[in-house]
């Protein structure tokens, strides 16, 4: 099991994301939004169009380089995100098989922070 930050400004996405996350046996973390630190996980799964949530992945990059950043959009990642270092896209809309296979290639990947 796989603890995973969830940082997605629809509050009925990132319900069905949270019991999407359960039902793979993953610990969903919601984050609210806010420039907090967030807490220590394995992942983060992110919806970046709200600046704030950018800066949260910023954030959370800085602090943990090894974080796994899965970042879903139906919009091809920009130069801000890809800044991040993100391990993965995974393109909405997308169904739970989408979703495991997302978080399977993020953490596939090498971590950000792995390769120095």
């Amino acid at each position: 099991m796989a603890s995973v930050l969830l940082s997605e400004a629809d509050p009925s996405v990132r319900r069905l994301l949270t019991a999407l996350l359960e039902q793979l046996g993953h610990e969903a973390i919601v984050l609210d939004g806010g420039l907090d630190v967030p807490p220590p996980a394995d992942f983060l799964l992110l919806d970046p169009t709200a600046p704030a949530y950018l800066e949260q992945a910023r954030i959370a990059r800085q602090r943990d380089p090894a974080l796994r950043i899965v970042w879903m959009s139906m919009l091809p990642p920009d130069a801000r995100f890809v800044k991040l270092g993100p391990n993965t896209h995974l393109a909405k809309p997308f169904a739970l098989e989408g979703l495991h296979a997302a978080l399977e290639a993020a953490l596939a990947s090498p971590a950000e922070g792995s390769s120095s």
